[in-house]
């Protein structure tokens, strides 16, 4: 009788790159349906284009699986969706604060010209 050794019954743990890469298979598997629905094109190992019509006009749309980094390492942090989107929220928000000033000292300039040329003409 073969005695197993303690270390031996260990199953091979998967590398980073391997579960990264099986996450986006398995994303890719319950995207299947959409993407064989809408005729998507696959262009690389993980990337799609997906053919929809604006007014008129074809336009593709790409879809890429990235996986995210999901461990802490010396370099980065695990993602945060949420984290991300409230960032991007808040810098939405920034850019129409920006936008709205740049609107209302744009018009300001408008009226400051006009009541000048009025004053002007009297």
């Amino acid at each position: 009788m073969c005695k197993i050794k303690k270390g031996d019954k260990k199953m091979a743990k998967l590398t980073m790159a391997q579960v990264k890469e099986n996450a986006k298979n398995e994303v890719k598997e319950r995207l299947n349906g959409f993407l064989t629905d809408n005729e998507a094109v696959q262009f690389d190992d993980n990337s799609f284009a997906v053919l929809t019509e604006i007014e008129g006009q074809e336009v593709w749309v790409e879809i890429s699986l990235t996986a995210k980094q999901y461990t802490k390492t010396k370099v980065a942090d695990p993602f945060d969706p949420y984290e991300k989107a409230q960032e991007w929220q808040d810098e939405v928000a920034l850019k129409a604060k920006e936008k709205e000033t740049k609107a209302k000292a744009k018009a300001d300039k408008i009226a400051a010209s006009k009541a000048k040329r009025e004053k002007k003409g009297e």
